[in-house]
């Protein structure tokens, strides 16, 4: 099992899944995508910001998510995003207008990450990057819109 250098498990997962599961939630984690997600920071050099509900932020549903979680609870339709299967994550620059030059960064270094395939369009997302592993890897990252 694979534990993030960057990110701690609270900044991964939701305060539902944290409470009820602690540290056993990161088996709901998908490897590949974790190890990504170190390799971004280390590529940005910067910090980078999922959930921060444990320092009394906002963010506290942009990493895995369960069927507790508002976003989720909201679905009126069968709901299966990368976020309740461990694999999708909305990545947040710590100064927010520099959100544009995240998504660009993560486009031009594409090449570098063994499992991120996917990247949702800027317009959709404009203050987070969301990141996943859905659909198959090619040449290119895919864009699609949220």
């Amino acid at each position: 099992m694979y534990k993030c250098k960057y990110f701690s498990l609270k900044e991964l997962v939701s305060p539902a899944v944290y409470n009820h599961f602690g540290t056993f939630a990161w088996n709901f984690l998908d490897e590949g995508m974790l190890r990504d997600l170190d390799l971004l920071r280390e590529l940005w050099k910067k910090p980078l910001i999922i959930n921060n509900w444990q320092w009394g932020g906002t963010y506290k549903e942009s990493g895995f998510r369960c069927n507790q979680d508002s976003i989720v609870k909201e679905k009126k339709r069968p709901y299966c995003s990368a976020h309740c299967l461990g694999r999708g994550f909305d990545v947040k620059p710590e100064i927010i207008e520099d959100c544009k030059d995240l998504y660009k960064f993560i486009q031009l270094n594409y090449h570098k990450f063994g499992s991120i395939s996917r990247l949702e369009d800027c317009k959709s997302a404009p203050t987070w990057c969301h990141i996943d592993n859905f659909g198959d890897r090619g040449n290119s990252i895919q864009i699609f819109r949220g």
